[in-house]
């Protein structure tokens, strides 16, 4: 016990310094933005929300920024960096050049381009679905590009009708659910994740899952005469958990990715790095076009995660896995409902760093155990859909 507590404190001195980077970030980019705006370099989101609604171009680019929202950024430049990233990892890995230190792509499997082609088919069908009703504002088309299709890829393997399924089904059945999700959350004064993860990501999984085990080029899976076929890289081992600063930025990066079932520091390092860019051609572009918003929701995604990551690196180290990823998607949704004050920034990257990774990895281990038909994440994306709704009823409350 004494061994483990003085290994968890080497964490401390890293965990301050992401913190004072942050502030440090908080700060310089606010004071920087107002320059930035004046010469914009790309489109601004209100131009792209409004092109998507009537023009096919600006459809695809939606489509395109569609990736990077799992993490709320909708930034044609950070999906782009995410993309590249991902699949320049995955053939480093295929060739047996990957330099050592990076984390394999996707757990390992060789999975990736399938989870990609699922989710883009997922997105396209949303797209052409219910891409009309993006005249009305904002919708929730992002979903099968950061939820279902990647579970599902790793439940029944790599395959053309496994991805064209499990991505069709999703861009037709997730959208519905996501969007009366979104409708009834606003009307209770939560941010949208609260209840479009239970709805749109949870139940829309449980459904789908359910549909597929009924289709008949599907059960052969189903019933285990046919196993899930991965090509897993040749040695590519996942790297040791230790409490080390190297350590902790390489699963801060990785965490960026895990709601799009990647998991990779470099592809983490591309969505990220893209979003910055992104920002710097005009930070009207990236977070809704909503001032200040990018800079506090950085800082807030970085502060949240890290702390995050060292509070539960014991359970990174013994099951393998923790649902750290929660604190850095609930903390940015939780901002863009309360707003970008250094306030708001700090205490909501304290309470989704614990509150909220707490009862996701609480429910991600009852569906494991309980519900084994369903993939695991359904139960980390309903805790963090609680989280989010009990901190923002404190918060509600806080500010009254």
């Amino acid at each position: 016990m004494k061994t483990e507590l003085s290994s968890g404190k080497k964490l401390i001195p890293a965990l301050l310094v992401i913190w004072g980077v942050a502030v440090a970030l908080y700060f310089g980019m606010t004071a920087v933005e107002p320059a930035l705006l004046e010469t914009p370099r790309i489109f601004s989101y209100g131009t792209w929300a409004a092109g998507a609604a009537s023009d096919y171009f600006y459809r695809f680019l939606w489509v395109v920024g569609d990736y990077s929202e799992g993490v709320a950024y909708r930034s044609i430049v950070s999906s782009i960096g995410l993309i590249v990233a991902g699949f320049a990892v995955h053939l480093l890995f295929i060739r047996g050049r990957a330099p050592k230190g990076i984390d394999p792509i996707s757990y390992g499997l060789g999975a990736f381009p399938w989870i990609m082609l699922s989710s883009f088919t997922g997105l396209l069908v949303t797209s052409l679905l219910y891409g009309d009703l993006l005249t009305r504002g904002w919708i929730p088309t992002y979903l099968p590009g950061c939820t279902v299709p990647g579970a599902m890829i790793l439940m029944y393997g790599c395959s053309m009708k496994a991805a064209f399924t499990v991505g069709i089904l999703s861009g037709i059945i997730q959208f519905p659910l996501g969007l009366i999700a979104n409708v009834l959350a606003a009307r209770l004064g939560l941010p949208g994740l609260s209840l479009i993860t239970i709805f749109g990501m949870a139940l829309a999984c449980i459904l789908i899952v359910e549909i597929t085990r009924l289709l008949p080029w599907m059960k052969g899976y189903v019933k285990g005469v046919e196993a899930p076929h991965f090509s897993p890289y040749r040695n590519a081992a996942a790297r040791s958990v230790t409490p080390s600063t190297g350590w902790l930025l390489h699963r801060l990066l990785a965490d960026f990715t895990e709601p799009f079932f990647i998991g990779s520091d470099v592809a983490g390092l591309g969505l990220v790095a893209g979003a910055v860019i992104s920002w710097l051609l005009n930070p009207a572009h990236i977070l809704y076009g909503t001032p200040g918003l990018f800079p506090a929701v950085l800082a807030g995604q970085l502060m949240s995660g890290s702390l995050a990551i060292s509070f539960y690196w014991k359970k990174h180290r013994d099951n393998g896995f923790c649902p750290t990823f929660t604190a850095i998607v609930s903390t940015s949704v939780c901002l863009v409902k309360f707003g970008p004050s250094l306030f708001n920034v700090m205490v909501l990257a304290a309470f989704n760093a614990l509150i909220t990774t707490t009862l996701a990895d609480f429910c991600m281990s009852w569906v494991a155990k309980h519900l084994k038909r369903y993939p695991n994440f359904i139960g980390s994306v309903v805790g963090m859909g609680v989280g989010v709704t009990i901190i923002s009823i404190l918060l509600n409350y806080l500010s009254r």
